[in-house]
């Protein structure tokens, strides 16, 4: 399970955008929601003056609907300029879509409330920034049939000079009720901060997930390796953080997800060149090989104690717990046996290794004031307050 989630200048205008481009991912009615938003960028050259100081964003999908929260941070290093700010908007696209992917679109500058204004869009704004998949490519290939689906909602900010400004942004939708493929997906655009004066200074993109919905797939794209740290804030709120961030146009955090129970994981494909769920033991990839910290990332600690002890049942290990032999027994591979093989050195490192990981999300969860301060510069519960808003 990888990391992947997806916001104009004239003197003396700057302009910043927020990608909040929603798109169905699918050419029919029974599509699942692919949501495209994003952070800020400047659009023309000439005024570098405002640097973005902090980005903090919460992604929260939901059983029916998703919400996503930001704030921005912003110095002005120059004298006071009126800021016109756009927010792209893509989509839906696609033919009679059945997805309301984005509505309730709001923005506050300085805690008042702005009013938006729409005009058209440019194509070649998505093209630059949204990373590539195959729905994707399928558009940009009918690139002008969908350039109408493109807006701009645009609003005015006044940056004050010397002085520091907070920029808040919530939206949200419902999923596509008619989606076959029970399934959905959230990415959120930040390659677009690359466009402010010097690197953003600090980053946090949460997602704090229902705790009914399994995550299939998290992902960061478009940065240097080893740039961000994983992060919790609680069981079900997991991220990335960044320091002195300079992302690739297209960078994202990316998550994938199902209303489903957690399946366990053997019954996902989580091998970028499988087609299809591993069924046996024996064929999975991490029976062998080393579990990544990213796999443990969205996991809850129920979660992760179903997790450790997949290794106990893949050799038929006959569990004292009734509740983890219910769950093993569901699954045709487990065949519990008095005396169960052994454990692999691999197979005892992972399983340290999850249960290592269980310890710090309990520490984490009991002491929320050592979390503040992993997470300093970053107002989450504000946040987290504006989603409720």
């Amino acid at each position: 399970m990888a990391p992947k989630l997806r916001v104009y200048f004239h003197p003396p205008v700057l302009a910043w955008v927020l990608m909040a481009a929603a798109a169905v991912p699918g050419f029919c009615n029974d599509a699942p929601l692919a949501l495209y938003g994003g952070g800020a960028k400047i659009i023309s050259d000439g005024n570098f003056q405002i640097s973005m100081d902090t980005e903090t964003v919460v992604i929260a999908p939901g059983m029916r609907d998703y919400k996503v929260a930001a704030a921005f941070e912003f110095y002005n290093h120059g004298p006071s300029t009126t800021v016109a700010v756009g927010f792209p908007v893509v989509g839906p696209m696609g033919f009679g879509t059945g997805a309301s992917p984005i509505d309730k679109f709001e923005t506050w500058a300085n805690g008042d409330k702005l009013e938006v204004r729409e005009v058209p869009g440019k194509w070649e704004d998505v093209e630059k920034y949204a990373p590539e998949n195959d729905y994707l490519r399928a558009i940009k290939a009918e690139g002008p049939k969908y350039k109408k689906n493109l807006r701009w909602l645009v609003t005015d900010i006044h940056f004050k000079g010397g002085r520091r400004s907070l920029v808040e942004v919530r939206y949200g939708g419902d999923y596509n009720p008619f989606n076959l493929a029970d399934t959905n997906e959230l990415s959120y655009l930040f390659g677009t901060g690359k466009a402010w004066r010097g690197n953003i200074k600090s980053a946090l993109f949460l997602i704090r997930r229902n705790p009914h919905l399994d995550i299939l797939e998290a992902s960061v794209s478009g940065v240097a390796a080893g740039s961000y740290r994983l992060v919790r804030s609680g069981e079900y709120d997991f991220g990335y953080l960044f320091t002195d961030l300079e992302p690739e146009p297209n960078a994202e955090v990316y998550v994938k997800f199902s209303d489903g129970p957690w399946e366990g994981m053997l019954e996902r494909c989580i091998d970028d060149e499988c087609e299809r769920p591993v069924s046996k033991y024996a064929d999975w990839k991490y029976s062998k090989t080393q579990v990544p910290e990213e796999i443990l990332a969205g996991l809850s600690l129920k979660e992760l104690r179903l997790f450790r002890n997949t290794f106990f049942a893949g050799h038929g290990r006959v569990f004292s717990d009734p509740k983890l032999t219910r769950h093993f027994k569901t699954f045709p591979w487990y065949r519990p046996e008095p005396k169960s093989s052994g454990l692999s050195l691999v197979e005892e490192q992972n399983i340290r290794t999850i249960a290592d990981y269980e310890q710090e999300l309990k520490t984490r969860i009991a002491d929320q004031e050592r979390t503040a301060s992993y997470l300093a510069g970053h107002d989450i519960d504000a946040v987290y307050r504006l989603i409720g808003r």
